[in-house]
C-alpha cells in the first residue's frame, strides 16, 4: 500500500513538472522557445524543428560580406550559383570595377546606405528582381551604367531616386533621370516619379525607346523643371508602345523645347504610343514637337505659354489628339504631310502673343473639333489652312472672341502656287463678344471650301467672302450646301443663308423700317443675292442703290412691303444686276382724261423696271367708272397702263402715288 502511494505521488510530480517546463513558439512559428528547466526528447525535437526552419529560410537570404559567401558581389554570385536566394546588400560602398551580371535566380535587396558604384565603361546588368526604397543605391562614374535586362519582367518600377535624384527644386536630377532612362528595360518597366519638383540642367534623352514608360505617381503632377536653355525631353530613333503620363514639364521660360519626338526623322518610325495627362508650360520654343509619328494617342494634354508652337506635327499621320492649348505663338500646327489626324482641342489666348490658334500647311484629311477663344486678337487669324492642305474638316467647333479684329478662318494664301481645296466647315458656332471679327471665312485666290450647317451670331463680318488679304478682286471656287449656313446680326435684324452659289438675306422688320446693304460686288463676282422680307409687319424694307450701285434702281428704291417680297441680284464684278423680284414700286402719276365708253393707254416713268417684268397696278383712289385693265413694261423704266371708262361721259383717273407690284 505504501508503495502504491509513493508511485502515485511521483506521477503527480512528473505531471506538474512537465507542464511547468512546456515551451512556446514565436509568433511566426519559426523558433521554439522552451521554458526554464525544460528537458526531454520531445522538447529537443520541437526545438530542433524550429531551428531547421530558420536555417532553411536563412539559406535563401544571403548577405554580401557573409564569410560563407565572400565580401564582394561577384564572390556572392559565384558562391550562390543557381540557388534561388535573396541577396542583401548591407550599408557600405561596393565597387564594381568589372562588368557584372546578376542572374535571374537572385533577388537583389539593397538596404539604405548601400551604394553600388559602377566604374566608367562598365555595366551592371540586373536580370532578376530588385528591391530598394526611394534612396540612392547606384553611383555611376563616366560611362558606367546600370541596365535592367531587356527581358526582365520582374522589376515593375524603377525610380530616379536610385541614382541620386532629389525632388527639392534645387538638385540637378538630369544625370539621375538619364541613368534611369538608360537602365529601363524594353518590356514596359515604368520609370516612376514620386516626388514633386525635379530640377534638370540638361536634356533628358533616349534613343530607340520602344515600351518606355515615364509616369508620375504622386497626387498632383510631379514637375520636371528646366534650369537652362535646352530641350527638356528628346526621344529619338524607332519606338512603339511607349507611354508618358501624369507629368508636368515646366520650361520656366528658359527651356528651348518641351517634349520632342522623332527629331531628325525622315520617315514614320514612332507609333502606337500614348501621351496622357501632361502639362507643358513656359517653353521658349515648341511645347510638344512630333516628327513623323503615327497612330499615337494623346489625351488630356495642356500646353501653354510657348513662344513658338504649342504643339507641332510634321509628317505625322493618323494620330488622336485631345488637348488644351493656349497663349502660344501658334497653338497647334499640322504641317509637312501631317495627314489624317483627329484633333479635339480647346485653343485659347489671354495674352497678346498669338499669331494663329491652328495652322494647317500642306497636310490633308485632318478632322478638327474644338473651342477657339480669344481675349486678345490673334495677329493674323484664328485658323489658317493653306499650301495644298486639302480635304481638311472643321466641325462641331465653337469660335468665341471678346475682341478679334481678325479673320476667323483663312483658306489659302496669296503666295501659294498650289491651291488649297475642299476644306469642309460644318456644324460650327461663331460667336464673338464685344467688337466682332473681320471675316468669318476668308477664301483666298483659287481655293475652295464647303460650308454648311453653321450658326453665327452678333458678327460684323460675313460668313464667307471671295477676296484676299489685300482686298483685291480674285476668282474663287465656293461650294456651299443649300440653305445650310446662317448668319444672324441682332443689331440689324437680318440673317444670311447660303443656297447653291446664292446668298439669301431674310429681313425681319418687326421692330421698324430697315435698310439692309449689299456687299461689294467687286468681291463677289457671279454671286446671286436675294433680299426677302420675312415678317407680316406693316414696316417697309428698303433696298437702295447705296452704298453699292444696283443697275436700274436709278434714284428710286425697292420697297418690300409684304411677306416674301424679294429682290434678287447678281454681281457682274462691277455692279449688282436685278435678275428677279417681287417688289412694290411707287411713282407720282397724273393720268390724262379717258373718253366715254373707251380705253386709253398711257405711259409713265417707274425707275427700276424692265421689259421682261410683270406688273400689277394699284391706284391711289378709285374713280367710279374707271378701271385700270392692264399694264406692261414697254422699255426700261417705262410702264404702260390701259384705263377703261365704262360710263357715258369723259372721266380722268385719280392722280397721285401709284403703286405697282413688280415680278420677274
Amino acid at each position: 500500500m505504501q508503495m502504491i502511494r509513493t508511485w502515485f505521488l511521483w506521477c503527480l510530480v512528473l505531471f506538474f513538472t512537465g507542464s511547468a517546463f512546456a515551451g512556446t513558439w514565436t509568433s511566426n512559428e519559426f523558433v521554439y522557445k522552451p521554458s526554464t528547466g525544460a528537458r526531454g526528447a520531445g522538447e529537443k525535437s520541437t526545438f530542433d524543428a524550429g531551428m531547421d526552419r530558420v536555417d532553411a529560410r536563412l539559406a535563401k537570404e544571403t548577405w554580401v560580406g557573409d564569410p560563407n559567401y565572400g565580401y564582394t558581389l561577384q564572390d556572392a554570385i559565384t558562391s550562390i550559383g543557381a540557388n534561388q536566394v535573396i541577396l542583401r546588400v548591407p550599408r557600405g560602398t561596393y565597387n564594381i570595377s568589372a562588368s557584372l551580371s546578376i542572374p535571374p535566380n537572385i533577388t537583389l535587396k539593397v538596404e539604405r546606405g548601400a551604394i553600388l558604384t559602377v566604374a566608367t565603361t562598365k555595366t551592371l546588368t540586373i536580370n532578376g528582381d530588385f528591391e530598394a526604397g526611394l534612396y540612392q543605391v547606384f553611383s555611376c562614374t563616366g560611362t558606367g551604367k546600370v541596365v535592367f535586362a531587356w527581358n526582365n519582367t520582374s522589376v515593375k518600377e524603377i525610380y530616379p531616386e536610385w541614382w541620386g535624384a532629389v525632388s527639392d527644386d534645387s538638385t540637378d536630377c538630369a544625370p539621375a533621370i538619364n541613368a534611369a532612362l538608360t537602365a529601363a528595360p524594353t518590356l514596359g518597366t515604368a520609370i516612376v516619379f514620386n516626388g514633386y519638383v525635379y530640377k534638370i540642367n540638361s536634356t533628358l534623352t533616349k534613343t530607340n525607346f520602344s515600351n518606355l514608360v515615364l509616369r508620375g505617381k504622386t497626387l498632383g503632377l510631379p514637375r520636371i523643371k528646366a534650369g537652362a536653355a535646352f530641350i527638356m525631353l528628346d526621344l529619338l530613333g524607332t519606338a512603339y508602345n511607349f507611354r508618358i503620363e501624369n507629368l508636368c514639364f515646366d520650361g520656366d521660360d528658359v527651356a528651348t523645347g518641351g517634349i520632342r519626338l522623332g527629331h531628325g526623322a525622315t520617315s514614320v518610325n514612332i507609333g502606337w504610343g500614348k501621351l496622357n495627362n501632361l502639362y507643358i508650360k513656359k517653353i521658349a520654343g515648341i511645347g510638344l514637337e512630333a516628327n513623323f509619328i503615327e497612330w499615337n494617342e494623346m489625351r488630356r494634354l495642356q500646353v501653354e505659354y510657348c513662344t513658338d508652337y504649342g504643339i507641332k506635327f510634321s509628317g505625322s499621320v493618323q494620330n488622336h489628339l485631345e488637348a488644351w492649348v493656349g497663349d502660344s505663338r501658334i497653338d497647334l500646327g499640322l504641317e509637312s504631310g501631317s495627314n489624317g489626324n483627329i484633333i479635339y482641342g480647346i485653343f485659347e489666348n489671354h495674352a497678346a502673343v498669338t499669331d494663329y490658334h491652328l495652322l494647317i500647311k500642306a497636310s490633308v484629311g485632318n478632322q478638327i473639333t474644338g473651342w477657339w477663344e480669344s481675349v486678345y486678337a490673334p495677329n493674323y487669324a484664328q485658323v489658317k489652312i493653306f499650301n495644298s492642305a486639302h480635304n481638311n474638316t472643321i466641325q462641331k467647333a465653337l469660335f468665341y472672341s471678346v475682341n478679334t479684329g481678325r479673320d476667323w478662318i483663312i483658306i489659302g494664301d496669296e503666295a501659294d502656287a498650289a491651291p488649297t481645296g475642299l476644306t469642309h466647315i460644318s456644324d460650327c458656332y461663331f460667336s464673338p463678344g464685344v467688337s466682332g471679327g473681320k471675316y468669318h471665312v476668308n477664301i483666298v485666290k483659287g481655293n475652295s471650301a464647303r460650308i454648311d450647317r453653321n450658326w453665327c451670331s452678333n458678327l460684323s463680318g460675313e460668313i464667307a467672302v471671295y477676296e484676299n488679304d489685300a482686298n483685291t478682286t480674285v476668282a474663287n471656287t465656293f461650294i456651299p450646301r443649300k440653305e445650310d449656313s446662317w448668319l444672324v446680326a441682332p443689331a440689324t435684324n437680318y440673317a444670311i443663308s447660303f443656297k447653291d452659289h446664292e446668298r439669301v438675306i431674310d429681313v425681319y422688320a418687326n421692330a421698324g423700317e430697315l435698310t439692309p446693304t449689299l456687299p461689294d460686288p467687286a468681291k463677289h463676282k457671279g454671286l446671286r443675292v436675294m433680299v426677302r422680307k420675312s415678317d407680316n409687319s406693316a414696316n417697309k424694307v428698303i433696298l437702295s442703290a447705296a452704298p453699292y450701285y444696283i443697275y436700274g434702281a436709278g434714284s428710286t428704291v425697292f420697297r418690300l412691303l409684304s411677306r416674301n417680297d424679294y429682290v434678287e441680284v447678281i454681281s457682274n464684278g462691277t455692279v449688282w444686276e436685278v435678275i428677279g423680284c417681287r417688289v412694290m414700286k411707287t411713282a407720282s402719276v397724273t393720268p390724262a382724261s379717258v373718253a366715254a365708253n373707251s380705253t386709253s393707254t398711257q405711259t409713265f416713268t417707274f425707275s427700276g423696271i424692265y421689259a421682261d417684268n410683270v406688273t400689277l397696278v394699284q391706284q391711289p383712289a378709285q374713280t367710279s367708272g374707271i378701271i385700270a385693265v392692264a399694264s406692261r413694261v414697254t422699255t426700261t423704266d417705262t410702264l404702260e397702263i390701259t384705263f377703261a371708262n365704262v360710263t357715258s361721259g369723259a372721266l380722268t383717273p385719280a392722280a397721285g402715288s401709284y403703286t405697282i407690284a413688280v415680278f420677274r
